[in-house]
């Protein structure tokens, strides 16, 4: 069969991508995509004869073109993952909107209403049930969206227990012999979910309502129990 991984930023798909290549082989496994906009049928095309597609791909860019192939991801609490992405483009070289504000200044912003702004949010949300990086997407449609994409997965797992759910893939035939994962892109020096402040939490949670209902949703329709749901 042919796969299609559609990673989702901070939720180990460094790790995963790596594992993929030890797997089926570095000439079977796309190299990573960012997030395409505008894909067209031809760059589709072009992708075509990789066994694993994997990249920053979002579920309107991709309808059409992968239906064929069995889908995989992975998704992560949003007070988790976000708290990851602000450490790890903090920690970048390259301006960004992290390492010029403090994490308290990053998420209480609220003078900057603008598009930039708007995309950041419920970023699972969006990249799973609609167009990442369209500012005024309908959230509660793409919610929707976003749940149908993962009953459509023939796997996905859930961050916070993640060595549990990889066990669950190698009984996929296909992933039998699927190494372990390496340490890739591990954000360094952050502070863990219980360390943050509560105010910062909350701000988190106020934030990201749809990831935070994604989320949950995703932990009881597999059945699971997680360290940090109450969180």
């Amino acid at each position: 069969m042919d796969y299609l991984f559609l990673h989702v930023p901070k939720t180990a798909g460094t790790s995963l991508w790596s594992a993929f290549v030890g797997l089926f082989g570095e000439e079977n496994v796309s190299d990573p995509i960012g997030s395409d906009e505008t894909m067209t049928a031809k760059q589709a095309a072009s992708l075509r004869h990789h066994r694993m597609i994997s990249g920053h791909l979002c579920r309107a860019e991709i309808a059409g073109h992968f239906d064929d192939r069995q889908w995989l991801t992975v998704i992560r609490h949003p007070v988790d993952r976000e708290i990851s992405s602000y450490y790890f483009h903090a920690a970048l070289d390259t301006s960004n909107m992290a390492n010029q504000m403090s994490v308290d200044d990053f998420f209480f912003r609220t003078h900057d209403d603008s598009r930039r702004m708007r995309e950041l949010w419920n970023r699972q949300v969006r990249q799973l049930g609609g167009r990442t990086r369209e500012p005024y997407l309908d959230l509660r449609t793409a919610l929707k969206v976003a749940k149908e994409t993962l009953r459509r997965c023939v796997w996905f797992g859930i961050h916070d227990r993640l060595a549990d759910d990889v066990s669950r893939l190698r009984n996929l035939p296909d992933f039998s012999e699927l190494p372990g994962l390496p340490q890739e892109r591990v954000t360094a020096k952050r502070p863990s979910v219980a360390d943050i402040s509560p105010r910062l939490r909350q701000r988190i949670l106020d934030t990201h309502p749809y990831d935070l209902e994604l989320y949950h949703w995703a932990r009881e329709y597999s059945g699971g129990q997680s360290g940090i749901a109450s969180v």
